[in-house]
This record gives C-alpha cells, sequence and structure tokens, in this order.
C-alpha cells in the first residue's frame, strides 16, 4: 500500500509499492494491485526523476486504485509517461498530469480492455520532438482501453492527434467523460481530444 507522497523509493511510497506489485512473483493470471491508503491526500511530485525511472512499467495484469481523483495527484515530468502497461487491468481514483502521455497503454490484445475510471487526466503535454508520442493524457497502441466518468482538462498534442487520447489500431469506448481545453495543436483537430479514426463503439459525453 501507498502510505506516502515521498517519490524517492522509501518504504511507503509509489515507487517502492510498484516495485513490489511487480517484482514477477505473483502467477501471470492474477493481477498486481498498487493500492493508495485512503486517508493520503496532495501530489505525488515525479517532475525530478528522469527516464532511468519513469515511466513506472509492467508487462503483467496490473490494477492501480487510488482514493479519489480530487484528492490525490500524480505529477510527472513532462518528458515521459508516467504509467506504462501492457496486460488487463485498471487504474482508478488519482488525478494524472505533466506525462507524456500519462498512461501508455500496450501493445496488448483489445480484449479485455485496461479501464480507466473516475480519474483526471490534466495538463499532460503532447511531444514537439517526437511524432511518435501523441495523446497527451492516453496513447493506446494496439489496445482497448474503456474511459468512465473520468475528466480531460487542458492536455496538448504536437502533432494534430489526439490531445486527449490517440488510439492506434485500438479499440476505445467511453462513457461520462468531460474534455475541457484538451486539443492538438497542429494539423488537424480531432474531436473531444480524440485522434480521428479511434474506435469508439459506444460514447456517451457528458
Amino acid at each position: 500500500m501507498v502510505t506516502t507522497l515521498a517519490a524517492d523509493g522509501s518504504p511507503g511510497s509509489l515507487r517502492a509499492a510498484w516495485a513490489a506489485a511487480t517484482d514477477g512473483d505473483n502467477p501471470e493470471s492474477e493481477l498486481d494491485r498498487i493500492v493508495f491508503a485512503p486517508s493520503l491526500s496532495g501530489t505525488i511530485d515525479m517532475s525530478g526523476l528522469g527516464d532511468d525511472v519513469l515511466p513506472l512499467r509492467t508487462q503483467d495484469p496490473i490494477e492501480i486504485v487510488g482514493p479519489g481523483a480530487d484528492q490525490l495527484t500524480i505529477r510527472g515530468n513532462s518528458a515521459d509517461p508516467i504509467f506504462s502497461v501492457v496486460e488487463e487491468g485498471g487504474l482508478s481514483g488519482l488525478t494524472l498530469e505533466h506525462g507524456m502521455p500519462a498512461l501508455l497503454i500496450g501493445p496488448r490484445p483489445l480484449s479485455p480492455a485496461f479501464v480507466v475510471t473516475d480519474a483526471r487526466l490534466q495538463m499532460n503535454p503532447g511531444s514537439g520532438a517526437n511524432p511518435v508520442i501523441r495523446g497527451g493524457a492516453i496513447r493506446a497502441d494496439f489496445a482497448g482501453v474503456v474511459v468512465e466518468n473520468s475528466v480531460f482538462a487542458s492536455n496538448g498534442s504536437d502533432f494534430g492527434e489526439g490531445g486527449g487520447s490517440t488510439a492506434t489500431t485500438a479499440a476505445s469506448r467511453s462513457a461520462g467523460r468531460c474534455f475541457s481545453r484538451t486539443r492538438p495543436r497542429a494539423g488537424r483537430r480531432s474531436t473531444r481530444g480524440t485522434r480521428p479514426g479511434a474506435t469508439s463503439p459506444s460514447a456517451t459525453p457528458s
């Protein structure tokens, strides 16, 4: 369990919990779990960490459970993803900001999808140097993703695709989402910050 706002890998920190949960001891069929203490409030500031630490990466199924998006924020370094996941699982109850992107998903089978619920993704920039990194908040490569009851605000993309999210050969579905000031900064503008051509079988705007 994550019990401290420290970003230094000390006991109770997110980095320590991530290392323990993704150490490979769990059977492949079981979800690794990162759970934040219900009382934890504030910002885990990882802005000073380089690509030797970020992204927090796993190729195993994982569930990341925060105490509430209005209560806990994870701040990235504006140069690397905060989380990079490949298998099924989900993320809930967190605000993610200053990631590039905040959440990188795939490549993986389209089903079962990775599920993002009750989250806020804000101020996540696209890349001004690398056209591969698009989708300021979420990038899904060859992956299924479901977004529910979440807010995208002030995210960007320098290459005209997916200020909020980009889905490449992917299946995406969203419900109850809200986009605010989330758009690509160059090229063709995309609807609600999602890359044109992304598959949305069922989308219910809030």
